[in-house]
C-alpha cells in the first residue's frame, strides 16, 4: 500500500508526527532510513538545522497534529512561503566555459566596486562627502549581474582577506542583498534602492578612529560606546545628498537594530525596524561572521548560518533568516566540499528545488589527486539513480584544504575564458 505523505516546512514540524522523508540523505543523519516517529526536542532541533523541508506519513500521524498544518506551509506564516519565484531563476551552470564567461563579467564589476567602495571611504575619512552617482551607476551593474549570472558574484564574495575587511564587508553585503531581494522578488528600483543601501550602510565607520576599527582585541566599554555611533554618522554623512531614498538613510541608521528591542542607535523592535534594514541586517551579520578580521578567523558558511538561524526572533527578522538560508543553499556557493566518491571540488550552483544537490566543479580526484583538467558534477541532474550510486555532498571542507587556494582557482577559471578556451567534454558532465 502506498505510503500518502504530507510535505511541510520543518518549522511545523511537532511531536507525534511521523517522518517519512527527507530533503537530504538519510546517511549523516541520527535517524533510521525507512523514518521515525518524532519524539523530542532534539529530533526537531536536528530537523530545523539540516533541512527545509520533510514529508509526513499521514497515516501515522494523528488527525489532530495534520488539521494545525496547511500543507503548503508551516503553522504561521513566513517570508519563505511569500517568496515569489523570479520570472528568469537563472539555472546552475552546465559548462566550465559558461562558468568562465560569467565570473569575468562578475569580476569585472566586483572589482569597480571595491575600488570604488576604498576611494570613497578614504575621501570620507578625509573629511569629504560621499559621491553616489558612481555608487549607483555600480548597484545598477551588480543588480544586473545578479540577474544574469547570480551564482559567479556569490563565489567572489567567497574570497577574503584580513586587511581588507571593510570594504569586501560593504561589496559582499550589497551583492548578497541583492540576491536575496532578487530571491524575494524585488525588481527595479526597489532592488537598486535595497542594493545601494546596502553597499553604503557602513559609511559612518570612516568616522570611528582607526584605532577602534582596527583593534585586534575586545573592545573596552567606551570604545565600543564610540563604534555604535556608526549608523548615526552614517546617516548623518548620507543625508548630505538630498537625492538619496529614505530607505538608503534608514538602512544606514537602523541596520544594527535588533528584534527584541536590545540592538543601537535608538532601540527599535520589531517591525519599528525598517525592511530594507531588517534585511540588509540578516546579511551584515551572516557576513561578518564568515570574514576573517584583525580579531578572529571566519567562520564556514555552514557555521554563520546555522549562528544566524539561532538568533532568529530575538535578534535578527525570523521570517528573513528562513528565508535567507533558502536564498543561499544549505551549501553556498563558492563552498569547498568532499563527496562522497572522496573526489573534492567547489560548489558554483544549485538549483533552488534542489538544494542539497549543488552542481559540483571538482578539482580533486578520488584519491585527492589534483585531476588534469576540472570537471562538472551535477548531483541533482535526472541522470543518477535514485539510491545509494547517487554521489552526495560527505563533508564541507575549510577553505584551503588539501592545499586549494579559493583565488587561485577563481584565476584560473577566468583565464580560460579570456584565453579563448572552451572545455572538452569533461565540461558538460553531468
Amino acid at each position: 500500500m502506498a505510503v500518502i505523505k504530507w510535505t511541510i516546512e520543518v518549522g511545523a514540524v511537532r511531536k507525534g508526527m511521523y517522518v517519512c522523508e527527507l530533503d537530504r540523505p538519510w546517511e549523516g543523519t541520527p535517524f533510521p532510513l525507512q523514518g521515525f516517529m518524532v519524539e523530542t526536542d532534539d529530533q526537531i532541533q536536528f530537523l530545523r538545522d539540516h533541512c527545509t523541508t520533510v514529508a509526513v506519513d499521514r497515516d501515522k500521524t494523528p488527525d489532530d497534529l495534520l488539521r494545525r498544518v496547511p500543507p503548503s506551509g508551516p503553522l504561521t506564516p513566513s517570508a519563505a512561503s511569500r517568496v515569489r519565484k523570479p520570472e528568469h531563476d537563472a539555472p546552475p551552470p552546465d559548462t566550465l566555459y559558461q562558468i568562465a564567461d560569467q565570473m569575468v563579467h562578475a569580476r569585472s564589476v566586483w572589482r569597480d566596486a571595491q575600488d570604488y567602495i576604498t576611494e570613497v571611504m578614504n575621501d570620507v575619512r578625509l573629511g569629504s562627502s560621499v559621491g553616489t552617482l558612481q555608487a549607483r551607476q555600480l548597484v545598477r551593474r551588480l543588480a544586473g549581474q545578479v540577474v544574469e549570472s547570480p551564482n559567479a558574484l556569490l563565489w567572489l564574495t567567497t574570497l577574503r582577506e584580513r586587511d581588507h575587511y571593510t570594504c569586501q564587508h560593504s561589496v559582499n553585503v550589497c551583492i548578497l542583498s541583492l540576491s536575496f531581494g532578487r530571491f524575494l522578488g524585488m525588481g527595479g528600483e526597489e532592488l537598486e534602492t535595497l542594493g545601494l543601501g546596502a553597499l553604503l550602510h557602513d559609511m559612518g565607520k570612516m568616522r570611528v578612529p582607526l584605532e577602534i576599527l582596527n583593534c585586534p582585541r575586545r573592545l573596552t566599554a567606551e570604545e565600543f560606546e564610540q563604534m555604535k555611533a556608526h549608523p548615526v554618522l552614517g546617516y548623518t554623512l548620507l543625508k548630505r545628498d538630498k537625492t538619496l531614498p529614505e530607505n538608503v538613510l534608514q538602512t544606514a541608521l537602523c541596520h544594527h537594530e535588533r528584534m527584541s528591542g536590545q540592538g543601537y542607535p535608538n532601540g527599535h523592535k520589531g517591525d519599528a525596524i525598517p525592511a530594507h534594514a531588517r534585511l540588509v541586517a540578516v546579511v551584515d551579520v551572516y557576513d561578518a561572521i564568515s570574514s576573517k578580521r584583525v580579531y578572529h578567523d571566519g567562520k564556514s558558511p555552514q557555521e554563520a548560518l546555522d549562528i544566524i538561524f539561532r538568533m532568529r526572533g530575538n535578534e535578527l527578522d525570523a521570517e528573513l533568516v528562513e528565508a535567507f538560508i533558502r536564498c543561499v543553499g544549505i551549501y553556498p556557493v563558492g563552498s569547498l566540499v568532499e563527496l562522497t566518491t572522496g573526489q573534492v571540488g567547489v560548489v558554483v550552483g544549485f538549483n533552488t528545488r534542489h538544494r542539497l544537490r549543488p552542481t559540483v566543479m571538482l578539482l580533486l580526484d578520488a584519491e585527492h589527486t589534483p585531476m588534469p583538467a576540472p570537471s562538472l558534477l551535477n548531483l541533482a541532474s535526472s541522470a543518477w539513480v535514485s539510491g545509494s550510486t547517487a554521489p552526495a555532498i560527505r563533508a564541507v571542507l575549510e577553505p584551503g584544504s588539501y592545499g586549494i587556494d579559493p583565488h587561485q582557482v577563481v584565476n584560473q577559471v577566468t583565464q580560460s575564458s579570456i584565453g579563448g578556451k572552451r572545455p572538452g567534454p569533461q565540461g558538460n558532465r553531468t
